[in-house]
């Protein structure tokens, strides 16, 4: 496993003038936390006792609508396509209903944008969902998309092609089409041998059973030789499917991306890789229960341990319940199991996306259907809400979502250093769900490249190197998050348009952040932990100290130290314990240090 030491370039230290909720002050070192995390972690200890804390996170109407044209806008993806670093937003138009274009609204350079896109491909076909990432390895985002159908529509399969980008432009005609053809709704990129690169996963099906089959059909990876996809799929599930989407992500916690299918008529299947990073061709976990009619998927953390949750939109056009369903995992996925918590019947659940909304480091679901509303369902316990906590106060007929800051109002940098404490790794998450893009890399004090040294997505947390590291190897990553990730929705309606929903939250007492010169340094190692874990705190000069360690409901549980320090570097260890030497358990857990007025705050992984 890998000890971990995260590092904030932005903000973290709190003044309190008396006694008013703390302001942040200025910029600081600490273990593992975003500098939002800690200022709603004390506006969360306020709430308890309260009661006012907001859950008001967007407006009930978007802020930006884009001219409704006739188009049935159905894939999304939000990327800097043009590099002048500023996010644009990509749709995929066409569905099953008209062949139209894919097209990218490009930023304004301030967080706007114009109502009309800035480039359309040349081709028109019925497209599904798309996936962007840097497939030829040159640094700029590519854009592959699933064509559901092809000209002859239910009686012609589609295709997957790519939109190469080249130097901010993508060219209007693809540059790639897969030689085979499906019907394909979803596609996603991962590194799924391993080698660094973004290899093409393809979800295969079409529900409707009208016109030409066949309707189930295999899983397809298109794997990447140095840059260039095969024009062949490379693996191929055994099994059929009649799958609508399509993910990666490393469920069994191994070190290597894995491949998800949310499937319609057939079960939801996940395929586990090995120890070298081969993806099975047969399904290791499947959904037990009969309503398979899964329209999209998203991968998350809900439950309280360190293996990723699978959550999914059943879409009742076809039968079943209408409803979001979370399968949880408390080890790696095989066999067969049922949901472990579903949402209230709302029939036609279509795109979902999960974020930490509020802070609190738990992930709450945004939830759409066709021809109805936007909801939010918070998190609970290590559950979700059964019923919507929020939902907008607009109707549409709902496809995707897409969560960036495309304003910029709550980025902030992070630097993490690790030191690799396993013989080999390839595969590295950051489990910060409020991710928004890497930054700088660098092994041992070598500068790595995107695209050649290693590989990632827009919207993901993992980079897959090319090389091997190996035990001992010292890692740092620069990156940023944002605590107001910006809500982009796509409308299959053409007398629409597309939404975008502008992050309002605003906690209490955050109102600037001015700096101030740094006089501590507190670090913790190891974090995530197992038993105990050791904190080192430099002082620049004699300083009275209160060091305190509080749960996530914000109660004190453990006194580190209450004395004056002396200058220098002083070491603490928390044993897990409370006060009354009661071991606390796996969980969430926050450091808090005052000293003259300066609040220091972190979080803490106890894994058992």
């Amino acid at each position: 496993m890998l000890w971990q030491e995260k590092v904030s370039l932005f903000a973290g230290i709190y003044h309190r003038p008396d006694n008013r909720i703390p302001k942040m002050a200025s910029v600081k070192k600490r273990s593992k936390l975003f500098s939002v995390f800690i200022y709603l972690f004390f506006n969360m200890c306020v709430a308890v006792i309260s009661g006012i804390y907001s859950q008001t996170f967007f407006n009930g109407t978007p802020e930006w609508i884009s001219e409704a044209r006739g188009q049935v806008a159905t894939g999304l993806g939000v990327a800097d396509i043009n590099m002048d670093g500023w996010d644009d937003i990509v749709v995929a138009n066409g569905n099953d209903i008209l062949r139209q274009s894919v097209e990218v609204y490009f930023n304004n350079g301030n967080g706007t944008f114009p109502v009309t896109p800035g480039w359309q491909s040349a081709d028109v076909d019925y497209h599904g969902h798309l996936a962007i990432g840097d497939i030829n390895g040159d640094g700029y985002p590519d854009v592959a998309v699933s064509v559901f159908l092809g000209p002859g529509k239910f009686y012609e399969p589609g295709l997957v092609k790519v939109y190469f980008n080249n130097q901010g432009q993508l060219e209007t005609f693809p540059g790639y089409q897969t030689a085979d053809s499906m019907f394909t709704f979803s596609c996603a990129l991962g590194d799924a041998d391993a080698d660094g690169d973004l290899d093409l996963a393809v979800a295969g099906g079409q529900p409707y059973h009208y016109g030409v089959g066949p309707y189930f059909t295999s899983g397809r990876i298109y794997y990447n030789q140095s840059g260039v996809l095969d024009s062949l799929p490379g693996w191929l599930s055994q099994n059929s499917m009649g799958a609508l989407d399509v993910a990666f992500a490393d469920m069994d916690c191994n070190g290597y991306l894995d491949l998800i299918f949310g499937c319609e008529l057939t079960p939801n299947s996940i395929f586990l890789a090995d120890s070298m990073g081969r993806i099975s061709t047969i399904p290791s976990w499947q959904s037990q229960d009969n309503n398979h009619y899964a329209n999209s998927i998203t991968i998350t953390h809900i439950s309280n341990d360190i293996y990723p949750d699978l959550i999914v939109s059943d879409n009742n056009q076809l039968g079943g319940n209408g409803q979001f369903k979370g399968y949880y995992f408390n080890s790696a996925p095989s066999g067969f199991s049922m949901p472990a918590w579903t949402s209230a019947p709302i029939s036609y659940a279509s795109g979902i996306i999960t974020a930490d909304l509020d802070g609190n480091g738990k992930a709450d679901l945004i939830g759409g259907r066709w021809w109805g509303r936007v909801y939010i369902y918070k998190d609970s316990s290590y559950t979700i809400s059964m019923k919507p906590d929020w939902f907008s106060g607009t109707s549409s007929v709902i496809e995707a979502f897409a969560l960036r800051d495309v304003d910029q109002d709550g980025l902030y940098n992070l630097v993490l250093r690790d030191t690799v404490a396993q013989d080999t790794l390839k595969i590295y998450y950051l489990h910060d769900m409020q991710f928004e893009k890497f930054i700088a890399l660098t092994v041992n004090n070598r500068n790595l490249q995107q695209g050649i040294d290693y590989c990632t997505v827009p919207d993901g947390e993992w980079i897959s190197f090319r090389q091997y590291l190996v035990y001992g190897d010292q890692l740092e990553i620069e990156y940023q998050s944002s605590w107001r990730k910006d809500l982009v929705v796509t409308n299959w309606d053409g007398s629409i348009g597309n939404f975008l929903f502008y992050n309002r939250f605003v906690p209490t007492s955050l109102s600037e952040k001015p700096q101030m010169p740094r006089t501590i340094d507190i670090n913790v190692y190891p974090n995530p932990f197992n038993s105990s874990c050791r904190f080192t705190l430099t002082l620049d000069r004699s300083k009275y100290i209160q060091f305190y360690i509080y749960d996530l409901l914000g109660r004190r549980i453990r006194d580190i130290v209450h004395a004056k320090l002396s200058a220098g570097t002083h070491f603490f260890e928390w044993n897990g314990m409370d006060q009354n030497g009661q071991d606390m358990g796996t969980g969430m857990y926050f450091y808090v240090l005052e000293s003259a007025g300066e609040y220091y705050s972190g979080r803490l992984l106890m894994i058992k």
